[in-house]
């Protein structure tokens, strides 16, 4: 079912922060400058403002914060409550603005949103990603600060929008932020060229290339490039790559790594590991806790397993703690039969083609689909994306099932199933976890 595969890959991807597009480097005049002026635009047809069309000279005089977001980006529209809320808060000195980069369904799919989280948020739609004034954008979501004389104060995702950043911003003052405009990426790609290992030929310092085996941890720093090179399984699998490297990463990603050869737990696994640890500190978000890990290793030694366990010894002779895989009974959400009657007409005939099975933030329709898959769809399309549904049906047939909901609302799924004679329960089950502990003295 390539469809529904990639489907799920979709919503994967729209959890994070878009990776950047790359391409030759534009005249630097086309993009935000933090510290400089913010280049001229215009946006048309603004809802829910007091004009129709404005330009950056109309904004000056109160700050400003451009939010560009798209309508296959779940954490854009996780965000819209909370910035409905901080518009409210700060309205008179503040203007945050949605600027929907256009597609054929996100004006439709606003307005749901819009009804459904009361939302009073001047917004735009345009394809302001494709010309001046921003030739492109860092991806999304993706937050331009301009304070009231137009100067751009800071290019970030929506990480940095808090009320203490916005009192500082609002009153002059410098705020904490992962700079995101399009000068610091590319310096940050620039210091790395991915065709030799970290550090190696001047790539990071040393031109020193005699070695058999070498790993390298490090603090992240900015300046430095932000990336990975993918997971082990997959990187070994395809390409036979006696190397693995990570660059700003926090160190859960480390240990996950390490222990499983992939960052994508949903299926396998809890979707994070466990912490008994008397110092949770070395697992908080905080940029003092983001690393940079290089390992190689002699070819006619390297594998998939070796790889995993160097790794494994590293963690342990650096951070001297103890982790393995367990057993254990976790939380999880089951998709269960409330009417027998009702979901009898759910099950497929087998005839129909399941090619034309669609997925759009305010609504599904699967044909001819296994169960088990509708379970995975439903939990990837939900808040409560991170925990596992399991299929507690006693059904294990295709069925053509369609959700007239907004998927980023888990309530809202379950509404509009039940009416179908299906449900989302909360429960536990067993399942294997990544525990982290202090080590026995």
């Amino acid at each position: 079912m390539k469809p529904l595969i990639n489907i799920l890959i979709l919503l994967i991807g729209s959890i994070v922060f878009c990776n950047p597009v790359r391409g030759k480097d534009p005249d630097s005049t086309q993009y935000p400058i933090i510290g400089k002026p913010c280049p001229n635009f215009v946006l048309t047809d603004i809802r829910d403002f007091t004009k129709k069309e404005t330009s950056l000279g109309d904004l000056k005089g109160k700050h400003v914060i451009l939010d560009f977001w798209a309508e296959g980006c779940i954490s854009c529209i996780h965000s819209f409550p909370k910035l409905n809320k901080l518009q409210q808060q700060y309205k008179d000195k503040l203007n945050i603005i949605l600027v929907g980069l256009e597609s054929p369904n996100i004006r439709r799919i606003y307005e749901k949103l819009k009804v459904k989280y009361n939302l009073n948020l001047p917004s735009a739609f345009d394809s302001i990603i494709s010309g001046p004034p921003f030739k492109k954008i860092a991806g999304v979501p993706w937050l331009i600060w301009i304070d009231d004389e137009g100067i751009v104060k800071a290019v970030s995702s929506s990480a940095e929008m808090t009320s203490d950043n916005i009192e500082k911003f609002i009153a002059n003052k410098e705020f904490n932020f992962l700079d995101e405009s399009y000068n610091s990426v590319s310096a940050r790609n620039n210091s790395y060229n991915a065709d030799y290992p970290f550090l190696i030929n001047g790539n990071g310092g040393t031109k020193d290339t005699d070695f058999l085996y070498r790993s390298v941890l490090t603090k992240w720093k900015p300046g430095i490039h932000v990336g990975n090179m993918g997971n082990i399984d997959l990187l070994w699998e395809t390409q036979k790559i006696p190397r693995f490297e990570v660059f700003g990463v926090p160190v859960t990603y480390l240990y996950e790594i390490a222990f499983t050869g992939s960052t994508q737990l949903l299926d396998s696994m809890y979707y994070t590991p466990i912490f008994e640890t008397s110092d949770s500190s070395l697992f908080s978000d905080s940029n003092k806790n983001t690393y940079c890990y290089s390992v190689s290793i002699p070819k006619e030694k390297a594998s998939k397993n070796y790889l995993m366990k160097i790794m494994q010894n590293d963690l342990k002779n650096y951070f001297g703690l103890t982790a393995k895989i367990e057993e254990r009974e976790m939380p999880c959400l089951f998709l269960t039969i409330t009417d027998e009657n009702k979901f009898e007409k759910l099950k497929s005939k087998g005839k129909l083609d399941v090619n034309n099975s669609v997925m759009e933030v305010d609504y599904v329709n699967l044909l001819n689909c296994k169960i088990d898959a509708v379970a995975d769809v439903l939990r990837y399309s939900t808040k409560e994306g991170v925990l596992r549904i399991f299929n507690k049906t006693g059904y294990s047939g295709n069925v053509d099932i369609r959700v007239d909901a907004v998927m980023t609302d888990l309530e809202d799924v379950r509404k509009e199933i039940r009416k179908q004679g299906l449900d989302i329960v909360k429960g536990n089950s067993k399942m294997n976890v990544l525990v982290i502990s202090d080590s026995a003295n």
